[in-house]
């Protein structure tokens, strides 16, 4: 599978806003209601039906009880990081005044593009409903009281759809390489063009980690995008630019590419994005403690005994891994189930003596 090949240029830069001005920001912009406008992707490219990887990227969609997904509003993004699990922003699962809807009074499902066929539609509605569409209840949801995050659990596993796992061993840093992917809209301003396509982007983080969130772009629109980069397209040669901030829906991935050393690339989810400007941190959702606990996978391209990720094993891994597995860090998760305990410890100087290949 080959990398996306991002259009030229950036479309993120350096900001300073407050955690909560981005909250609140959030419960303005953002996908919180049943038949609201969710925050939407700003043009874009359509995701490539030949890319399995972003199949995991949902439509996440509201519904009166009893009816099905295929009748319902979309109201955000969300991303499969488990056999059942799909995590997305909070205020998504919220009435549009950011408060909880009464017991009974919505149903949430996950439309996944990719049916059970292997036939992609890459937008919704579609075609109607159809026996092949891959729409899942959601049976439970767990919100963080920190961060515009949620985990939500799926009535049943999606058929063929492999889950984008969480990056905990690598921290964002500044200016870091991202891709953005969600259901939304084409076009310059808000709404405009093709509703709610899944559509992707790529671009620089605007800054390192901040407690619970990540800077994931400056520009905001008011009520269309003011930040229109100049050319635009894959070659860079459209009249019309190219309009790149808040280019999500919330709720949507903010991923990484790791190259694999057996070749193609693997995606790694390191936010969820909640406003045009911010991303909650995936990593904040371990460091609190949440349940249900989301386990994340050693990158393709480090073993699993190199503890200080230098591309080395040796004693000072042994030192990163006690510091970790004391601190509670999630990179000391070292045996495939979500928690840190004496199995941890095992499973990582198994790895150790081993060495990396």
């Amino acid at each position: 599978m080959h990398p996306f090949k991002p259009p030229s240029g950036t479309f993120v830069r350096r900001i300073g806003l407050m955690r909560r001005i981005a909250v609140l920001v959030a419960a303005a912009l953002g996908c919180a209601g049943f038949g609201s406008n969710a925050a939407a992707i700003v043009n874009g490219e359509e995701a490539s039906v030949e890319d399995y990887r972003l199949d995991a990227v949902g439509v996440l969609i509201a519904t009166l009880p009893g009816q099905p997904g295929c009748h319902g509003s979309v109201v955000g993004t969300c991303t499969l990081v488990a056999d059942n699990l799909v995590v997305t922003a909070s205020h998504c699962l919220l009435r549009p005044d950011g408060t909880e809807w009464a017991p009974g009074e919505r149903e949430f499902w996950v439309r996944f593009r990719r049916g059970v066929s292997g036939a992609v539609t890459n937008s919704f509605p579609g075609t109607g409903c159809t026996s092949d569409y891959q729409e899942i209840r959601i049976v439970h949801s767990a919100r963080a009281g920190n961060a515009d995050m949620a985990v939500c659990t799926l009535e049943s596993v999606p058929f063929r759809i492999e889950p984008i796992s969480i990056e905990y061993r690598r921290e964002a840093a500044p200016s870091a390489p991202i891709l953005v992917a969600g259901w939304g809209f084409s076009g310059e301003c808000l709404g405009g063009g093709d509703p709610w396509r899944l559509r992707w982007a790529a671009g620089t983080l605007s800054g390192g980690p901040q407690g619970s969130i990540l800077a994931i772009n400056e520009c905001t629109f008011s009520p269309c995008v003011q930040c229109v980069r100049n050319g635009g397209g894959p070659e860079g040669d459209s009249f019309q630019g190219w309009a790149v901030p808040n280019l999500h829906d919330s709720g949507a991935p903010v991923l990484t590419e790791t190259h694999c050393p057996s070749g193609g690339v693997q995606l790694r989810l390191i936010g969820v994005v909640m406003t045009p400007n911010y991303a909650s941190r995936a990593l904040s959702w371990h460091l609190a403690g949440l349940s249900p606990r989301l386990y994340s996978t050693i990158p393709c391209d480090r073993c699993a005994a190199d503890q200080n990720d230098d591309g080395v094993v040796n004693i000072h891994d042994v030192f990163a891994y006690i510091s970790d597995f004391m601190s509670g860090h999630a990179r000391a998760d070292a045996d495939g189930i979500p928690g840190l305990a004496v199995p941890d410890v095992f499973a990582f100087l198994t790895a150790y003596f081993a060495g990396c290949q």
